[in-house]
């Protein structure tokens, strides 16, 4: 609509478009900063780690470490070969088995932050970067009681969005493992990960980057 004063016409609806533009600007140079990028990213690295070692009683938790730091974890198991192959995923780590006496499991985790159109794709990139490194893995434990699957691939959305099989795949690799409640910890992982997500789309990490990123939810510290 338009609003006259004095002779002067003032197109409102352009005046909030250009508002609008140039707010979707500085949207996108703060979710492509570099540094905001990666707070974001070690903040929600810290997040998983600290829920596979609350939640699923997790050991051996390592974050960008070659894979051979493993060793000493794995006694019998020879990873030397594991060189050329070698990565740096985000987490590792090897997760008991609720049964006793079953298998545990060693599990790769990568994360991963996108534009909201690219969840899939972005997710099914991350898991066939590690592809040979997880048939090399398998074949490294032989008749270890561990087993390896595929990485876990946390693949969020810069806005918030969760990648739509994320859920399910938390809540089934949760109920292998000695967690008490999959569905509950699930949730709140996901809770925290989408909050930690949101904050750093927020104006107050643009420049100084002195905000304080939102710490493990209230549920999680009351299981230590």
């Amino acid at each position: 609509l338009a609003r006259v004063s004095r002779g002067h016409t003032v197109l409102s609806t352009a005046a909030a478009a250009d508002d609008g533009g140039r707010a979707e600007l500085r949207l996108r140079a703060r979710l492509d900063d570099h540094s905001v990028r990666r707070r974001r990213h070690n903040a929600i690295c810290a997040l998983v780690h600290e829920w596979l070692r609350v939640e699923l009683r997790a050991f051996a938790l390592r974050g960008n470490t070659p894979i051979v730091a493993l060793t000493q974890h794995l006694p019998g198991v020879d990873l030397s070969n594991i060189h050329a192959k070698m990565r740096r995923p985000d987490v590792f780590a090897i997760v008991p088995s609720r049964e006793a006496g079953g298998e545990g499991l060693l599990l790769i985790v990568e994360v991963t932050v996108c534009r909201e159109h690219a969840l899939d794709a972005r997710a099914e990139a991350k898991r066939l970067k590690y592809a040979d490194l997880t048939i090399a893995l398998a074949a490294a434990l032989g008749e270890q009681p561990i087993r390896m699957e595929e990485p876990l691939v946390i693949c969020l959305g810069e806005m918030g969005s969760v990648q739509p099989l994320l859920r399910a795949e938390l809540v089934r690799r949760a109920s292998a493992s000695a967690c008490s409640d999959p569905p509950g910890a699930v949730d709140s992982l996901l809770d925290d990960l989408v909050a930690t997500v949101k904050y750093y789309s927020h104006d107050s990490t643009t420049t100084s980057g002195r905000g304080i990123a939102p710490r493990v939810s209230a549920g999680r510290r009351q299981r230590r």
